[in-house]
């Protein structure tokens, strides 16, 4: 039997064979013209078999750059912060935020060291959470990310001190 393509295929016995070779009805004599004529067009079948191998394998690596394109969204963000607690007035901020679709975080926050897990995705908001609870300390960065205006609104509690409250109001454009 013949593995093709993971099919098995079964072959003719040696006394098949040679009555084939034998029949001189037969299409195919072994030795003849016709017989050599078989090497070139199964050379020829295995490129043709091959380029589309090669094309179908571009394709898939195509595709998986375009999904890991999409995997990822880099967010460059301009707005203002301001800490709560300390009755301060907004201050501008540029900073970058990364979604990452497939680990489902957001990244990008001050100081927030820990996974901010994204919490619900649709057409048009993201929601993100995250928590990072010790018994030193307590951070949380919440918010949301408005997907077809930009908008970006977090809430950072315990960065960059425990005591701190910041809120962030960011416009983001896709870099």
């Amino acid at each position: 039997m013949l593995a093709f393509f993971g099919i098995l295929v079964p072959t003719a016995t040696t006394a098949a064979a040679d009555r084939l070779a034998h029949d001189r009805q037969g299409a195919w004599r072994h030795g003849e013209t016709d017989g050599r004529m078989r090497r070139p067009i199964s050379i020829a079948i295995t490129l043709v078999l091959s380029v589309f191998a090669l094309m179908f394998w571009q394709i898939r690596v195509d595709a998986k750059a375009e999904d890991t394109a999409a995997a990822a969204l880099a967010l460059a963000c301009e707005g203002t912060v301001d800490d709560k607690n300390l009755d301060a007035k907004p201050k501008p901020i540029s900073m970058g935020i990364t979604v990452n679709f497939t680990a489902r975080t957001v990244s990008g926050f001050t100081g927030a060291n820990f996974p901010v897990a994204i919490t619900r995705i649709d057409e048009v908001r993201i929601l993100f959470r995250g928590l990072n609870f010790n018994p030193a300390s307590f951070a949380a960065v919440y918010g949301s990310i408005d997907r077809v205006t930009g908008a970006v609104e977090a809430t950072t509690d315990g960065l960059p001190t425990l005591n701190s409250l910041t809120r962030y109001s960011l416009k983001c454009d896709e870099v």
